[in-house]
């Protein structure tokens, strides 16, 4: 099995779309384009396609549980030790990338699969840092 994108597979075509809409900064955030008078439901539909292009895509290269593994994951791990949504997105980024180093160094030593290699690791780092949250933090009993 190959893993690369054909000419004749639509995901391949949206990716591509999605790579050339992106770089040619066309596209606003939507308090940014609130404030330049562009719809603002135009953006968020233009988000949610091309979120979901970039999550078909994905799971054609690295697989289903990889994919869904990165998008709840990290989050569910950097909930607990963020206050302000800046910076769970931070924090989730920072987890996420961990999560893969750290992934990537148990499969080369262990001799393992990459994918769940860093699903380990990241479902270790959400299980301390939920219970960092429920135990381990100052003022905080155990439930």
């Amino acid at each position: 099995m190959r893993l690369e994108l054909s000419d004749s597979d639509p995901a391949s075509a949206a990716a591509e779309l999605l790579c050339t809409g992106l770089f040619a900064g066309e596209e606003l955030p939507a308090w940014l384009a609130a404030a330049e008078g562009v719809d603002r439901e135009t953006v968020r539909t233009v988000f949610i396609v091309l979120l979901a292009v970039t999550i078909a895509v994905a799971m054609k290269i690295v697989g289903i549980l990889l994919v869904m593994a990165f998008l709840v994951v990290p989050a569910v791990a950097a909930r607990p030790m963020s206050g302000t949504p800046e910076r769970m997105v931070l924090l989730t980024a920072l987890i996420a990338m961990a999560s893969v180093l750290a992934g990537l160094w148990l499969s080369a030593t262990v001799d393992s699969p990459g994918g769940p290699s860093i699903v380990i690791v990241m479902s270790i780092l959400a299980g301390l840092s939920l219970s960092w949250a429920a135990y381990g933090r100052p003022g905080t009993s155990a439930r």
